[in-house]
């Protein structure tokens, strides 16, 4: 997803570079950090400790990492089987 799309999405961004020898800039939103590779694509997301994550009503963030690696494996399986089945 590129800049602009994350932008529309998440809301009004504070531009800033992360790290010194960062050669593209960050943006802030406030509970969390967005970063782009050199094309303005995302390449991840920080995010913050206060937020909560949840994929398809389940709790990912904040959790251990082993639950959150279940649910989201689970949910990837998932995924993958219906693609499977269409073809």
């Amino acid at each position: 997803m590129n800049r602009e799309k994350v932008r529309s999405l998440l809301g009004v961004a504070t531009k800033f570079y992360k790290l010194d020898d960062d050669t593209n800039t960050t943006d802030g939103f406030g509970f969390c950090h967005v970063f782009y590779d050199e094309n303005n694509k995302c390449d991840a997301i920080e995010i913050f400790d206060e937020v909560e994550v949840y994929v398809n009503g389940l709790l990912i963030f904040p959790t251990v990492f082993e639950t959150a690696k279940i649910i989201l494996i689970y949910r990837l399986k998932n995924v993958i089987s219906i693609l499977l089945l269409r073809n």
